[in-house]
């Protein structure tokens, strides 16, 4: 889909520490490189490069915990009172929130971990072979929705 009503948000976030490979941080930037010029509003949310950080540890079961919580807000923050073209294909008007069942992070454990995220209906898998990514991306994703991870046991 290409926006060319200007109300699309390009956040720039290159963000390493949940994935825990350095490679991310630059791969963000050349990709940030490589994409066209946007029509709509610009930010960049300041993630420190793989040299200035230490290494990721595990905090409360989730790898970099502090750090992708603290980069979450500080995205949060950019683009507070901007009209997000989300919104727009949701059928929001500014300032109204999304119902609940719109929203959604599970965390199924199998023989695989998956995490399961809807977000404003459509919902995308994603396995993961080891607890900690797995639990590390699903708190990310509930964050940014505003939802609690729902935890569930794959009994098939």
């Amino acid at each position: 889909m290409t926006a060319t009503n200007g109300k699309t948000l390009r956040l720039h976030m290159p963000q390493w520490q949940g994935g825990n490979l350095e490679e991310y941080h630059l791969s963000s930037k050349v990709l940030s490189w490589l994409l066209p010029a946007s029509r709509g509003p610009e930010e960049i949310v300041p993630v420190p490069s793989p040299g200035d950080s230490p290494a990721p540890a595990i905090e409360d079961g989730i790898l970099a915990r502090k750090a992708l919580l603290d980069q979450a807000r500080a995205a949060r923050a950019r683009f507070r009172g901007v009209s997000l073209c989300v919104r727009e294909h949701a059928g929001l008007e500014e300032g109204e929130m999304a119902t609940a069942k719109l929203h959604g992070v599970e965390l199924v454990k199998g023989q695989r971990w998956t995490v399961r995220v809807t977000a404003y209906g459509t919902t995308l898998t994603f396995p993961f072979e080891a607890e900690q990514f797995a639990r590390s991306y699903a708190d990310g994703q509930a964050f940014r929705l505003g939802v609690e991870v729902v935890e569930l046991k794959d009994c098939a």
